[in-house]
Parts: C-alpha cells; structure tokens; sequence
C-alpha cells in the first residue's frame, strides 16, 4: 500500500473514532444527572383559545432504567380520558396499544407524531394554570405530575438535549 493511501486511511479513521466519541459523549451527557429512573420531563396540554381544535397532551418522559417501561394509562379528574394518536406518513392513526419507552431512551410527544387528544374537560381549566394528571405504567406503578396549560403552539417548550428549555420557534 502506498504510503498516502495509508496515511488517508488512518486520518479517516482517527476522523470516525473522534466524532463517534463526541456523539457518545452528547448522549451520555444529556441525562447524566436523570441517574437510573423513570423521569417525567415536560407535561404540557394544548388548549387554543378558540374550539378549533381540540385539547391535545405533549409528555416527554426518559427512561434511565435497565428495562422497558410501558405506560398504560393516563388520567385526571379535569377531563374524562385520552386518545392517544400517531402520525405516520401524513396519516393520522389512533393507537390502541400501551405506549412503550425503551431502556435508555426517550419518548417525546409532539405533533405530527405521538399525541394525545384530552376528553371533556372540565369547564375552565385556563384559569388554574396546570392539570394534575396521573401516568399509570406496568406493574401498578403511577406517577402524578401537573401538566402545564399553554393557549399557542408557540408557547409549548422546545426540549433539545444538551441545550436549555426553550418556547417553541
């Protein structure tokens, strides 16, 4: 092999292992702290001004655990239940399977994407600012957050590892 094939080579490869390493270290440093637990990042329900369209819930859960954590079930005394959605290929498509976050990973709602269309709120639920909501996983588990409630798609938060929370672009 001539001698600048060779010297290409090992710069490509030494060009590969550094920007793996700078990747592997992104990731590991987006949920370093999250440590090894089921993490309930943002809770956020969507509830434009006008009936346009309807009360829509935005979860971003990680799972920081050694096993895949499956969420079966969502609820709250603000509204009667939730439909959860997917949009895959410009088609909307319920979902009718529990909603499944693999260890190690992250599952972050958003739409087009995987969703969740509240049922009958309650009559005002602008005027308290959060809605409690209960997550129920596998295994008789639960969690209870406060959900924020935001009028504009622009105001739901824009979550990027690595860099802080900011309202939507």
């Amino acid at each position: 092999m001539n001698l600048g094939l060779r010297t290409l080579l090992i710069v490509m490869a030494a060009v590969t292992c550094i920007a793996s390493q700078g990747r592997a270290q992104e990731i590991q440093v987006s949920h370093e702290s999250a440590g090894r637990i089921l993490q309930i990042e943002h809770a956020e329900v969507l509830i434009p001004p006008s009936n346009t369209s309807l009360p829509t819930m935005y979860l971003t859960i990680w799972n920081g655990t050694a096993f895949s954590e499956n969420l079966v079930g969502v609820e709250s005394d603000s509204f009667t239940g939730v439909t959860v959605f997917s949009n895959t290929f410009g088609r909307r498509e319920q979902r009718n399977d529990v909603l499944t976050i693999p260890s190690h990973a992250e599952l972050k709602m958003m739409d087009p994407g995987v969703h969740m269309v509240l049922q009958e709120l309650e009559a005002d639920p602008l005027r308290q600012g959060s809605v409690p909501i209960i997550l129920r996983f596998d295994g008789d588990r639960s969690v209870t957050i406060n959900a924020r409630i935001v009028q504009d798609r622009e105001d739901l938060i824009s979550h990027h590892h690595g860099e802080p929370d900011n309202i939507s672009d």
